[in-house]
């Protein structure tokens, strides 16, 4: 699997739970994922969507 392949899985991933209406926890138990890579991917995800410039004045 490569990285685009494992970013796109874990943006479905997080979408998914945003329109699921539980909670991290619940989400991960009920999708067999570690709450603390969930949490991982989460912070990544938003960091990246981030632009650069607004970045580096935060």
């Amino acid at each position: 699997m490569n990285m685009t392949s494992k970013k796109c899985n874990w943006k479905k991933h997080i979408n998914a739970w945003e329109n699921s209406g539980v909670s991290q926890a619940e989400y991960c138990r009920k999708n067999g994922i570690s709450v603390k890579t969930f949490g991982y991917h989460k912070r990544r995800m938003a960091a990246a969507a981030i632009p650069p410039y607004f970045a580096r004045h935060l």
